[in-house]
């Protein structure tokens, strides 16, 4: 009879740890699958940031071009003696 009751609670007892392990991994799961979620947030977020880098790189490149055909009106017109305000 004794070993009847420990044999009850040895099964008890696995059963226990094994619905404690089911319910540690359910909880992993869902950091896991948070982490995924803040993971993919992330990635978006850095590829809009390099979308926007790329355009004001342009946006840079052009004042860049206009500035340098400014400078390069203003020699030619001191080259020909008409000098235009920019």
């Amino acid at each position: 009879m004794f070993s009847d009751a420990l044999r009850i609670m040895d099964r008890n007892t696995v059963w226990y740890m094994i619905d404690e392990e089911k319910q540690e991994r359910k909880e992993a799961e869902k950091r896991a699958e948070g982490a995924e979620k803040r993971a993919n947030t992330v990635e978006r977020k850095v590829s809009e940031q390099q979308q926007e880098i790329k355009k004001l790189q342009s946006i840079i490149a052009g004042l860049q071009r206009n500035k340098e055909n400014q400078a390069q009106i203003k020699r030619q017109g001191k080259e020909t003696g008409y000098a235009q305000k920019i």
